[in-house]
């Protein structure tokens, strides 16, 4: 008994302790394999984030720097180099430490430098005699009054004004028999009283046209092909770019140099005389028998304080339905010269007793500003 005993004691005692539960077995302590082959082949490779790639280190912004796009030749631009649509601007540097188009804006004659306007804008009047006109210099870089000249003998600018006027050699030469007077304040300014008892015009020499002779100042005589009896009486024209033979006619169908005036018209006063004025009177006359020729004048012409705000108007001859004919543009006076002429216009050589016609000043916008019946002259 004592012997079973000490049997089983002794064999309790050498059986092994069993081992925790899940402890597995440890086949190796280094780090996990992290490479290629270290899984299964569809696995992939670890993730394990992405690195910024920072790029090469900034450069510093100089006349080096180099930028390419659109707006740059195919080599680049370079820092101080034209840009920009006008060719006015720089690529300079910017805040953000690259490339830029600055100061991309031209002068108002096109150029990049700043402008000496001290000769005023491009297209304004200039010079002591408000004759020219600005202009830009070749390098863009100014303004210039190149062209200023004096006047005309009619107030304008036009620097060869046609003188339809009698050529002379001195003032005895321009005396007006259709102007009587008694002295000198009878006649116009600049003119004197001859001792014939007519007003008598100067002689004098266009400035801006040295070559063309003397003629008579306005309101002294003219001669001209259409004016062979020396009737007329020159007028500048209301623009001041023109001269007018006022009443010269050669033989007419009246007899030798006698005036020859065949219809006559009462214009009438509208728009409270803003324009034409009671008192004027449209004539239609014949000026030379062979060929024959007739005009309309209006002899004498009476003008409104408005007549030179006039902005289209023209003269027509019209019948009962308003046909008839056009005659031309009623010409309004220029900026600081006075309406002071009579302008004259083609008329058909027809019988104007059959029925009635009427002269008409007509204007784009404001309508008619003026008409008067024609009626045959005794």
């Amino acid at each position: 008994m004592n012997r079973l005993i000490c049997c089983i004691a002794l064999l309790i005692g050498c059986i092994p302790d069993p081992p925790a539960p899940d402890a597995g077995v440890s086949l190796d302590a280094a780090l996990p394999d992290t490479g290629p082959d270290a899984a299964g082949a569809d696995a992939g490779p670890l993730d394990l984030g992405t690195t910024p790639d920072s790029g090469p280190p900034p450069e510093d912004c100089d006349q080096n720097t180099v930028i390419f796009g659109p707006d740059c030749p195919e080599e680049g631009c370079r820092y101080g180099e034209s840009c920009g649509e006008t060719g006015c601007g720089k690529y300079l540097c910017s805040q953000e430490g690259s490339l830029q188009c600055f100061f991309d804006e031209a002068n108002i004659c096109g150029g990049c430098e700043e402008l000496d306007d001290s000769a005023g804008q491009p297209g304004e009047t200039c010079g002591a005699h408000a004759c020219g006109t600005v202009v830009c210099n070749a390098d863009m870089t100014a303004t210039l009054c190149p062209d200023d000249h004096p006047r005309n003998i009619c107030g304008g600018c036009a620097p060869r004004i046609t003188a339809k006027a009698k050529q002379c050699l001195d003032d005895s030469d321009c005396t007006n028999s259709n102007q009587p007077c008694a002295n000198d304040g009878d006649c116009l300014d600049g003119h004197s009283c001859a001792p014939g008892g007519f007003c008598r015009a100067q002689c004098i020499q266009d400035v801006n046209n040295p070559f063309s002779g003397r003629f008579c100042s306005p309101g002294g005589p003219c001669s001209t092909s259409l004016d062979q009896c020396g009737t007329g009486e020159t007028r500048c024209g209301r623009d001041g770019e023109r001269m007018v033979c006022f009443r010269g006619r050669s033989t007419t169908s009246c007899g030798d140099c006698e005036r020859c005036v065949l219809f006559r018209a009462e214009m009438d006063q509208r728009f409270a005389g803003s324009y034409i004025l009671n008192g004027t009177v449209a004539l239609i006359e014949n000026v030379r028998s062979n060929p024959a020729r007739h005009i309309l004048v209006f002899d004498p012409l009476r003008l409104g304080e408005g007549a030179d705000a006039l902005p289209q108007t023209s003269v027509y001859i019209l019948d009962a339905d308003d046909r008839g004919f056009p005659l031309g543009t009623f010409a309004r006076a220029g900026a600081g010269r006075p309406p002071d002429y009579a302008d004259s216009w083609a008329v058909p050589s027809i019988n104007f007793n059959d029925g009635p016609w009427r002269v008409v000043i007509h204007d784009a916008f404001l309508g008619i500003i003026s008409e008067g019946l024609l009626s045959p002259t005794e």
